[in-house]
């Protein structure tokens, strides 16, 4: 390399402010990666940066309702330097948490990647988080994931559809697809997000063989139903659920594909000389504000090819994906329903694999928005990513400290499969079914069991009569 290169080299090529925190792009941040070259940006502490990188392609025109296909390979550098857009959705998040949403289109399909400074040999732990909102809202753009690379690990947070045009299921959608089945499309984007992270991290540090899939809420879902999925097998090597309701009971595609007739009918589709030419076709404000209005609320199915049976019996016969596990619920969400569904996959998953943990987070949010309401749904995020942003402005001591223990934890479950530091005194014990422990995250760190043993008994004795109607 000559002299000019090499003084080029270092020169900056791009400066921008994100977040207050002056931010770099430089020829260090140029990778190469499957469907050509990237640049990115270098933030503090030499924290690379990089967003909106296409893994699939944009599943527009013919591509929607159709699973994610391969991305086209482009000459030149692209700069990956902003956030791709948000899966068109309504704004309940924005009207309800006062998340900012970023622009909307169905090209959605990108993830975002913070990484520690490039070093030679590198194999870090990967965390790719899956963001929550009930599989209808949500986007990567909202988590921030600088201070867990910071800690060591390779950070990845991706979009995937949502609502009608990640969950529709239709009988035509089933026709023409070469394994009969529909909808759950969004699951299908996060596993092909997995299979980029397993063709391309290492190029980012990162080492493929040891992926932690972790997500909130329906993110949370999401990494149970894939523990369940054969087609995600594989793919990741520890599982962290935070609030997931996948102690539940899919409707099968039959049903749900009720709903895609009712939305077919409400746009007219079926006077078509092709019902699907002409619902791909039209446009996606139209699509989007069609089934707002007529009600339709679209989620995960029992598809019979990404899910091919009730997760919750693949748990029961311990056919899910055998990795540690790391899973929770808040003490102040939805009438314990996480906190039951925790204790159901902690119990089972422990009977497959030691290595599983429960946890408790009972600490109050300091969010005006929450105030008096406890430690309600999502209250732990901004304390798992220890981030900066609008929840960490209202941290004190107490909640800095906290934020550094979970999140310090987290990259430790990624890095070894065990929240405890090695060689340091255990303090979450391993999970055990004929004692139920799990450690508490609130003003102080403790350790219990039993936790609320009674509303989970009764609500898992309704859950076991439907399974048995079922099977019969």
């Amino acid at each position: 390399m000559g002299v000019s290169q090499q003084s080029a080299k270092r020169v900056l090529t791009v400066v921008a402010i994100t977040l207050g925190v002056l931010s770099v792009a430089s020829a260090d941040t140029q990778i190469a990666i499957d469907s050509g070259l990237i640049s990115g940006t270098v933030v503090n502490d030499g924290i690379r940066v990089f967003k909106g990188i296409p893994f699939a392609a944009p599943p527009v025109g013919a591509n929607r309702w159709r699973p994610p296909q391969a991305v086209e390979r482009w000459n030149g550098v692209r700069a990956c330097v902003e956030f791709g857009p948000a899966c068109p959705q309504s704004d309940a998040l924005e009207r309800r948490y006062g998340i900012k949403l970023p622009p909307m289109s169905e090209d959605c399909l990108y993830l975002n990647i913070y990484a520690p400074p490039a070093k030679a040999e590198q194999k870090l732990p990967v965390m790719v988080w899956i963001h929550g909102g009930g599989f209808s809202t949500g986007n990567s753009s909202s988590y921030d994931g600088e201070n867990l690379a910071r800690l060591g690990a390779v950070v990845v947070t991706i979009n995937y559809r949502v609502g009608v045009f990640g969950f529709l299921t239709h009988r035509r959608l089933t026709a023409e697809s070469e394994h009969r089945s529909s909808g759950n499309l969004g699951l299908l984007d996060i596993i092909a997000a997995l299979q980029w992270v397993w063709r391309n991290i290492d190029r980012f540090g990162g080492a493929a063989d040891n992926v932690t899939l972790f997500g909130q809420s329906s993110g949370g879902t999401a990494v149970c139903y894939l523990m369940a999925s054969p087609l995600a097998r594989g793919l990741f090597r520890r599982a962290i659920s935070q609030s997931g309701g996948a102690y539940d009971i899919l409707p099968d595609l039959q049903a749900a594909e009720a709903d895609g007739e009712r939305l077919f009918q409400a746009m007219n589709a079926d006077e078509a000389p092709d019902p699907l030419v002409a619902m791909r076709a039209k446009g996606w404000k139209e699509v989007l504000e069609t089934a707002q209005s007529a009600s339709l609320r679209y989620s995960v199915t029992l598809d019979g090819w990404c899910l091919r049976e009730q997760p919750i019996e693949t748990f029961l016969s311990k056919k899910q994906a055998d990795v540690p596990l790391l899973i929770g619920s808040n003490a102040n969400e939805a009438d314990d329903e996480y906190t039951v569904a925790a204790r159901f996959f902690a119990r089972e998953h422990s009977k497959l694999n030691p290595h599983t943990f429960r946890y408790f987070f009972s600490k109050a949010s300091g969010d005006p928005k929450s105030a008096g309401r406890g430690a309600v749904h999502a209250a732990e995020i901004a304390y798992v990513f220890n981030a900066r942003g609008r929840l960490a402005t209202t941290f004190d001591d107490v909640d800095r400290n906290l934020a550094r223990t979970m999140s310090s934890m987290w990259v430790q479950f990624a890095k070894a499969g065990d929240p405890n530091a090695a060689g340091e005194s255990r303090v979450w014990p391993n999970y055990d079914a004929a004692t139920d422990p799990y450690i508490e995250f609130g003003t102080t760190v403790t350790t219990g069991k039993g936790l609320r043993a009674d509303v989970c008994d009764e609500v898992e004795k309704a859950v076991n009569q439907e399974l048995a109607k079922r099977r019969n």
